[in-house]
């Protein structure tokens, strides 16, 4: 009914009341409150693709980065065994390696723990994949490790593991010393700003 600005549509909803938004061009849409958008987090992402077809079929969560082929973990380092490794720690308190969960498929994502905006969803999205890895006993890792290891300890990572009840089993929630996790930042081409 209004215009916000350029790309932004708005509208009043009355309380209870529902919407259908159709969305017809492949992109990331931001959608959410514009009185309550930051404070009380009333937004959500989704991410239509072009192959979309019409209907319910709306994905969340931003994509569409485009996909950066790096060099192994393991050759961006100087390796004399697993001590020049950066190491991180998981839930568990347990101090590891990305080398040394080799020979599962392996699924990293990084967040922040004080993150309420995209974090939630992807920490939402990576708790279902746990799930459904255990459930059909798929020989993987899903492995969530901050993006803010100045403010992230490893008892804050621990929390948010509780929270999301990550299986450490099949789901590794970690923070580390900020120089570790910072080094595997750099060689997976992730950028914190």
């Amino acid at each position: 009914n209004g215009v916000l600005g350029n790309g932004y549509a708005s509208g009043t909803l009355k309380p209870g009341a529902s919407v259908t938004v159709k969305l017809n061009n492949p992109g990331i849409y931001l959608l959410g409150c514009a009185f309550h958008y930051a404070k009380l987090a009333m937004r959500d992402v989704i991410q239509v693709s072009a192959s979309a077809t019409p209907g319910p079929t709306a994905s969340p969560g931003p994509g569409g980065y485009a996909v950066r082929r790096h060099a192994p973990l393991a050759a961006r380092h100087k390796t004399n065994g697993d001590a020049s490794q950066p190491h991180l720690i998981d839930q568990m308190g347990r101090r590891f390696t990305l080398q040394s969960l080799g020979g599962k498929a392996l699924a990293i994502t990084f967040v922040a723990a004080h993150c309420d905006d995209a974090c939630p969803l992807i920490n939402a999205q990576f708790s279902a994949a746990a799930r459904a890895v255990a459930k059909a006993r798929i020989p993987a890792q899903l492995v969530t490790i901050t993006l803010d290891p100045d403010h992230d300890s490893p008892a804050t990572m621990r929390k948010l593991a509780k929270r999301f009840e990550a299986d450490p089993l099949y789901w590794l929630v970690a923070g580390g010393k900020p120089s570790d996790v910072r080094a595997i930042m750099h060689a997976v081409g992730v950028i914190s700003v």
